[in-house]
């Protein structure tokens, strides 16, 4: 299991909740956000996922 303990916890149980992807690595120095890594199981290609912490008083959030 990755050490992934500075996500938030809806992050985390989506990520758990992931089938068809294996995870195996995480990184919390993304900008605004949060970034796991893995492979797909079935297309066998790698991904990565961002979750981003979205300020509605804020336009500074240009990434997504």
């Amino acid at each position: 299991m990755i050490d992934d303990s500075p996500a938030p916890d809806k992050v985390k149980k989506f990520i758990r909740s992931q089938d068809d992807i294996l995870i195996d690595r995480y990184s919390s120095s993304g900008s605004n956000g949060e970034l796991y890594f893995g492979k797909r199981i079935i297309l066998k290609d790698r991904v990565a996922l961002k979750f981003y912490e979205y300020d509605t008083q804020s336009s500074k959030h240009q990434e997504p």
